[in-house]
């Protein structure tokens, strides 16, 4: 059985659903109305969400103790709030074009939140927790989002 670090389960689902940005932006232009943009938003909110759940609990929650790293903690935490507010003002356009705007906005957010964390957040959790730790929190990351799936089914 192959060990999943929990960086490399992150990594991957952000890999999940950078895909789902791609598509969304490939038929965002076909939209006609802000509803339909809105109810886009609101499916990414809830991957988004989940998959911010499981990183705060399994990435962000671990390094809490490393007080030498609370400001930067403090900016992925913040990032997350800023994507889940740039969604939650799709649903207040008042016109097509300005939902899409708002959407390529929160994604562009989320595209960028990403990569921080791969750059920066990823080597601080190799570098601050055992291999070990990282491994069970792997195994904790993908027996969560199995369980997302099948109670999903």
């Amino acid at each position: 059985m192959r060990v999943m670090l929990v960086t490399q389960a992150i990594a991957a689902e952000h890999v999940a659903i950078l895909k789902m940005f791609d598509e969304v932006e490939r038929v965002l232009p076909d939209f006609q109305s802000p509803a339909e943009v809105g109810r886009v938003a609101r499916i990414l909110e809830g991957v988004l969400l989940t998959h911010a759940t499981l990183e705060t609990n399994l990435a962000f929650v671990p390094l809490d103790h490393a007080l030498q790293q609370q400001e930067r903690l403090t900016v992925f935490y913040h990032d997350h709030e800023e994507v889940d507010a740039e969604l939650r003002q799709v649903e207040q356009a008042t016109s097509c074009e300005e939902a899409r705007r708002r959407l390529r906005a929160a994604i562009g957010a989320a595209r960028e939140h990403f990569r921080r964390e791969e750059e920066q957040l990823f080597p601080i959790l190799e570098r601050t927790l055992p291999e070990s730790a990282l491994a069970a929190l792997g195994d904790a990351f993908e027996r969560t989002a199995t369980g997302r799936l099948q109670a999903g089914r």
